[in-house]
C-alpha cells in the first residue's frame, strides 16, 4: 500500500505515520527532504515546522510528543507494562478506606489526590490526571470513571452537585475486597 503524500514512496513502512500526517494535510511534504536512491524519502535535520529526526524510528514532533514508525512502534508497545492500580482501583480503595460516605465532590477528589500520593506512592499507578482547579485538585478522568462505576452500581451517589455523597456499594465493597 502506498504511503500516501508521495507516490514515490510505495510501501515504504519506514515512515508511513509521518506520511500519513502529511497526506492528511497536516504537514507539508517538504519536511521529507529529498527521495534516496531506493525511493524512500529522507526525513530533513533542519526541524522544518518543529519535526525532529531522532533517529532509530523516531521523530520528535512540535508538541513534544514523538511518532514512530509502525516497527519502532511495535517494539515500544511490548516495552509498556500495565499499572497495577487503575482508576477504578483507586477510586474502590479510597472509598472502601473511609467510615461511612465521602461527602462532598471537593472532598472527594482531595481524598482521591491524597490516597494516590500517600498510601499508594504514585508509583505503579495509572496517570490520573489530576489538575489545579479552583484551588484544589481535580481530575476530569476520575470524574468520568466515577459515573461509569455509578452506572455498573459499583459507586452509589447520593445528591447532586457540589454536595453529593459517595459510598461503595455492596458489589463494589465485594470487588474492592478482591
Amino acid at each position: 500500500m502506498p504511503c500516501p503524500a508521495t507516490p514515490s514512496n510505495a510501501g515504504c513502512p519506514l515512515y508511513r505515520i509521518i506520511l500519513l500526517r502529511a497526506g492528511q494535510g497536516l504537514l507539508p511534504d517538504a519536511i521529507y527532504g529529498s527521495a534516496s536512491r531506493r525511493g524512500h524519502v529522507a526525513p530533513r535535520e533542519d526541524g522544518v515546522r518543529g519535526i525532529r529526526h531522532l533517529g532509530n524510528g523516531a521523530f520528535g514532533m512540535p508538541d513534544g510528543s514523538v511518532a514512530y514508525t509502525a516497527e519502532r512502534a511495535a517494539e515500544e508497545f511490548k516495552r509498556i507494562r500495565a499499572p497495577e492500580y487503575t482508576a477504578a482501583d483507586v477510586v474502590l480503595l479510597t472509598l472502601s478506606s473511609q467510615d461511612g460516605p465521602i461527602v462532598g465532590r471537593a472532598r472527594l477528589f482531595k481524598e482521591l489526590f491524597l490516597f494516590v500520593r500517600e498510601a499508594l506512592g504514585g508509583e505503579d499507578v495509572e496517570d490520573c490526571m489530576f489538575v489545579p482547579y479552583y484551588r484544589r485538585p481535580h481530575s476530569f478522568y476520575l470524574a468520568v470513571e466515577i459515573g461509569k462505576m455509578s452506572r455498573v452500581e459499583l459507586v452509589e451517589i447520593t445528591g447532586r452537585g457540589a454536595a453529593a455523597s459517595y459510598s461503595l456499594t455492596q458489589r463494589g465493597l465485594e470487588k474492592a475486597r478482591a
